[in-house]
């Protein structure tokens, strides 16, 4: 199987928990304390979302004075305060930038330092790239406390291509090309089960789920195939991923689902869904009868709403 892993360093894991018990206000208490952020495992980092956007991403890693400690990446567009996104022209007066008839001070315009409202202006500025579909998957999480795991790339098979030569250094560029699913939900199966379904989530518009092609129906046969292939070899990561939501929350219990819980503390025993399901909402109710060809490719397996906050998966199964 290509390389597929989801776990959290221990060092890692300590640090942000010491962060999170501090008497004293600090970023990692910000981010626990915003319940409109998920938390998501990847290979040894978590990213954090909000609205479907990967705002940054936290991994241990030494910095400038050589210690390690948990470090906040982010991409430099976020930065800009989203109070100056599109509010006002800054003017050139041949010499210097001006705002408001002063010298500009940066300051005013991108995030320097980080203070009280730092988070909240970073999600802000991350939100502005969003998309409907993007937003309408959020809420989904957002109704759905045992969803694990958003955005998932299934695989990690790389087409890597000579891209330079500097000095004895060879740079090779390096391009993934996974199939990536939206959405992985436990489910209780039984007393002492759980199932771990994955989920693709498209608009009604989404020209993919109609034409000749049907584009999602091959999209579907393929995560299928990797997850039938692959489902033993799944099973650990995502046991991974319900121990260290449990830890990263250990502050706040009523942040992490019964059922994560139960699959962290092994009251569970989990298992990989081989067959994954596509969610459609936003549309009318003239469009109902498109829906019905894609039930028949799909039987079973499709959960059709009109508004996003109206599915809830522990009612699907």
């Amino acid at each position: 199987m290509p390389k597929f892993d989801r776990y959290l360093p221990d060092d890692l894991a300590t640090a942000l928990n010491t962060l999170g018990c501090a008497e004293s206000p600090n970023w990692w208490k910000d981010v626990l304390s915003r319940p409109d952020l998920y938390l998501a495992l990847r290979d040894g980092y978590l990213n954090i979302y909000a609205r479907g956007q990967s705002v940054f991403k936290i991994e241990w890693a030494k910095e400038q004075d050589g210690k390690p400690r948990p470090v906040m990446r982010t991409h430099y567009k976020y930065l800009l305060k989203p109070q100056s996104i599109g509010q006002e022209y800054i003017v050139f007066d041949g010499d210097r930038f001006m705002r408001r008839g002063r010298p500009l001070d940066p300051a005013t315009l991108i995030q320097t330092s980080y203070g009280k409202t730092t988070l909240r202006e970073l999600v802000q500025a991350a939100i502005s790239y969003s998309n409907p579909e993007k937003s309408g998957v959020h809420i989904i999480v957002k109704n759905n406390p045992n969803t694990i795991d958003v955005e998932i790339a299934l695989s990690k098979e790389y087409d890597t291509t000579l891209q330079e030569v500097a000095g004895d250094e060879l740079c090779r560029k390096t391009k993934a090309t996974a199939p990536r699913i939206d959405l992985a939900v436990l489910h209780a199966d039984g007393p002492r089960r759980a199932r771990v379904v994955f989920y693709e989530v498209k608009r009604f518009e989404d020209r993919r789920l109609w034409g000749k092609s049907l584009e999602i129906v091959d999209q579907m046969r393929k995560y299928d195939e990797f997850l039938a292939d692959n489902a033993t070899t799944l099973r650990a990561p995502y046991q991974r991923v319900c121990n260290a939501l449990v830890k990263l929350h250990s502050t706040d219990d009523q942040r992490v689902s019964g059922l994560i819980r139960e699959v962290a503390d092994g009251h569970r025993e989990l298992e990989i869904d081989p067959v994954s399901r596509l969610v459609v909402f936003e549309f009318k109710q003239q469009d109902k009868k498109d829906l019905k060809t894609l039930e028949k490719l799909l039987p079973g397996r499709l959960i059709a709403r009109g508004n996003p906050k109206d599915i809830n998966f522990s009612t699907e199964q």
